[in-house]
C-alpha cells in the first residue's frame, strides 16, 4: 500500500481518472483513504490486509441462493432456471 500511495501521489486528480481509469468519485479520495489504511494498520501492527473478490451485496446473494438452493429436493427444477 505504500508503494501503491508513492506511485498515485504524482498523478493529478485529473490524470488518475484518464490515465489511471480511476472513477472521478474513487480518484480524489484515493490518496486520503491509503494514509487512513496505513496509519490504521501501523497502529494495529497490522502486516497484511485481505481483501475479498466479492462485494457485500454480491456476498449477500450468493448466501441466500446457496441456502435456496440447498433447502430444494434433489432434482427439483427452480424457477431461476427456466
Amino acid at each position: 500500500m505504500i508503494k501503491v500511495r508513492r506511485f498515485l501521489k504524482y498523478f493529478t486528480v485529473e490524470e488518475r481518472i484518464k490515465e489511471l481509469a480511476l472513477r472521478p468519485d474513487r480518484a480524489d479520495v484515493i490518496i486520503p483513504a491509503l494514509d487512513i489504511y496505513l496509519k490504521i494498520m501501523k497502529w494495529a501492527g497490522i502486516n497484511v490486509i485481505y481483501v475479498p473478490q466479492v462485494g457485500l451485496a454480491d456476498g449477500i446473494v450468493r448466501i441466500l441462493y446457496n441456502r435456496y438452493k440447498a433447502s430444494q429436493p434433489e432434482g427439483a427444477q427452480s424457477s431461476f432456471a427456466r
